[in-house]
C-alpha cells in the first residue's frame, strides 16, 4: 500500500514539474525575437497612452473613428502586457470595447502587440505594430485584426500620446 502511494506521489509531483517547466520553456519560446527594454526606454514606455484611432472600414463599410486608452506594463524583462479601451460612437451610440494585450520592443523605437478581447466569448483579436517617436511621448502605427462589430478583418492607424505618467 505504501508503494502505491510513494508512486501516486511521485507521478504528481511529475506531472506538476513537467507543467512548470513547460509553461517556462514555452513563455522563453514566445519571446525569443524580443529585445530587453533599457531603463530610459522602459520608462518612456510604461503608463497610460491616451489618443485616436481610425479605421478604415467600421461595421456600415464607412470609415470609424475613435478614442482609444492603452495602460502598459511590463512583464519581464523582455515582455510588455496591458489593457487598451477602445470606443467609438455608431449611430450615436457609443460603443466600448476593452482588450488585453501583450507584447514586447523590437529595436529601439518598435512595439508589437497581440490583442484580444477582454470578453472571451467574442471573437475580436489582432495586431498592433507602434513606432517610440524620438523624445518618447508619442505612439503612432497600424493595427490589423477581426473586428467583432464589423465581423470582418479591420486595419487602422493609431496615434498615441502619453499622458507623463512616468515623466
Amino acid at each position: 500500500m505504501n508503494d502505491t502511494v510513494v508512486d501516486l506521489f511521485l507521478k504528481l509531483a511529475g506531472i506538476v514539474i513537467s507543467a512548470y517547466v513547460g509553461a517556462h520553456v514555452r513563455k522563453r519560446w514566445e519571446q525569443r525575437d524580443l529585445l530587453p527594454i533599457s531603463a530610459d526606454r522602459r520608462r518612456a514606455l510604461l503608463g497610460t497612452w491616451e489618443g485616436s484611432f481610425d479605421q478604415e472600414g467600421g461595421p456600415d463599410g464607412a470609415p470609424l473613428t475613435g478614442r482609444v486608452e492603452i495602460e502598459l506594463n511590463q512583464q519581464s524583462g523582455k515582455a510588455l502586457t496591458g489593457t487598451a479601451r477602445f470606443e467609438a460612437t455608431i449611430e450615436d451610440k457609443p460603443l466600448p470595447s476593452a482588450i488585453a494585450i501583450q507584447g514586447g520592443y523590437r529595436n529601439d523605437r518598435f512595439l508589437t502587440l497581440a490583442y484580444t478581447n477582454r470578453d472571451s466569448a467574442t471573437v475580436h483579436f489582432g495586431s498592433i505594430i507602434l513606432e517610440l517617436s524620438a523624445d518618447g511621448k508619442r505612439l503612432a502605427g497600424r493595427f490589423l485584426g477581426y473586428g467583432f462589430m464589423s465581423q470582418r478583418l479591420v486595419h487602422g492607424t493609431l496615434k498615441l500620446v502619453n499622458r507623463g505618467a512616468h515623466h
